[in-house]
């Protein structure tokens, strides 16, 4: 459930689909209210990838964030080449009472934002993170991961504070989180959370799988909690 995307007070759904077609991938969109079973054919908006892409591995409600009362989608595409081989991208589509005019479309022309990734294999896109305001000013803000981010492999995880707008990249991140050691993986998973702490502003948990315990244990993994970026 992704929110009202279409102002008609109903709540829709975002759902992909990414081994579709030899693995280009699809998103869907299916407006509410829902009942019984739905197929994809019979969804109200598709949106198409570029071959291989990859579309739909990961999907997520953003909540409105460019204050026009709709709320926004965010789509995943980890293998689109925009920036590099594999390097990936992630788009924001804002709601509209004309959602349905993007069907068919492809999904790397109806974007309203997009954040690519800038080097070889990094698969951005594969884990998105969007609805929620970390720091309480009222718009929605943005957590992506890319495990393979690094020489090593380490991983990272990329934070932007809304509002966004035109075409992002890595180096317009707000924050930048990585792993430290070979193979970590960090941002395999992330979740930026309400407020825990009686501050007003919420926290990011992220996840390193590949982590060493503290006690010493190799790659036990691990979830780490930040509830200050220092910005």
């Amino acid at each position: 459930m992704v929110g009202d995307v279409d102002g008609d007070g109903e709540g829709d759904l975002l759902m992909g689909a990414h081994n579709k077609d030899s693995e280009s991938g699809i998103a869907y969109i299916a407006l509410g209210p829902h009942s019984g079973t739905t197929v994809a054919s019979d969804t109200d908006v598709a949106l198409n990838p570029a071959t291989g892409d990859y579309l739909g591995r990961a999907v997520s409600a953003a909540g409105d964030m460019n204050g026009d009362g709709l709320d926004d989608l965010l789509i995943g595409a980890p293998r689109d080449d925009a920036g590099a081989s594999n390097a990936g991208a992630t788009y924001l589509i804002y709601g509209s009472t004309t959602i349905t005019s993007i069907d068919g479309s492809y999904a790397d022309a109806v974007y309203d934002v997009v954040i690519i990734g800038d080097d070889n294999d990094i698969q951005l896109g594969a884990q998105i993170e969007g609805g929620r305001d970390f720091d309480n000013d009222g718009t929605n803000d943005l957590l992506l991961g890319s495990t393979s981010y690094g020489s090593i492999n380490e991983g990272a995880s990329f934070f932007y504070y809304g509002p966004l707008s035109g075409s992002l990249d890595l180096s317009d991140a707000d924050a930048t989180l990585t792993g430290t050691s070979s193979s970590d993986g960090a941002g395999e998973h992330g979740l930026i959370v309400e407020d825990i702490d009686g501050s007003g502003a919420g926290a990011l948990l992220v996840d390193v799988p590949g982590a060493d315990a503290v006690d010493g244990t190799s790659a036990a993994g691990g979830i780490f909690l930040i509830d200050t970026l220092g910005l």
